[in-house]
């Protein structure tokens, strides 16, 4: 395995993570069945299996990469390392959970989990890391432009309760279960 063979991994790394998996599929096999002919017809050939203009132009820019950086890397060899990079990524993606949690008000016709329940869940049930983002807007907002609690972002000199300066983000320490 050579330098050309690891540049066409990462090439095809990239064009993974722009790319939905069915397509990098579909260029794969284009590249397996076409990659044997004049790289002008090749590349036409291979560009007609994708569906969208910014995904061809995605596709393209790699198989210019493949001519320009890595031409001794055969067809064959560039397909695989499309399907991997493809696998790879589908798996990354499908990895990776989000769940909406509504804590408002409560409407009529559907039926939300409380925050508590929601926020303890997800802590209990989290293996590896876990990213927290909250916020809370201080005080009434009213529609008429005088109020200075109009914009929250915006602290009034008045409403401060200490005097010491901000200290960014804070860490604070969960308990991790019983005991």
């Amino acid at each position: 395995m050579n330098h050309e063979h690891h540049h066409i991994g990462a090439v095809a790394t990239r064009l993974a993570d722009r790319l939905p998996h069915s397509v990098m599929i579909s260029v794969a096999g284009a590249v397996a069945q076409n990659g044997h002919l004049e790289p002008a017809a090749a590349r036409q050939s291979i560009l007609q299996c994708v569906p969208t203009p910014a995904f061809r132009d995605a596709t393209a820019n790699f198989l210019d990469h493949w001519q320009s950086h890595a031409p001794g890397v055969g067809a064959e060899a560039v397909a695989v390392a499309l399907v991997t990079a493809a696998r790879s990524e589908h798996d990354h993606r499908h990895e990776e959970l989000v769940e909406i949690v509504w804590t408002g008000p409560e409407p009529a016709e559907t039926r939300f989990r409380q925050t508590e329940q929601a926020i303890l869940e997800v802590l209990n049930t989290a293996t590896k890391r876990l990213t927290v983002v909250s916020y809370a807007v201080p005080g009434p907002t009213h529609s008429c432009g005088t109020d200075r609690r109009r914009q929250p972002w915006r602290q009034h000199p008045a409403d401060r309760r200490d005097t010491k300066p901000d200290r960014g983000p804070r860490r604070i320490r969960l308990p991790t279960g019983p005991g």
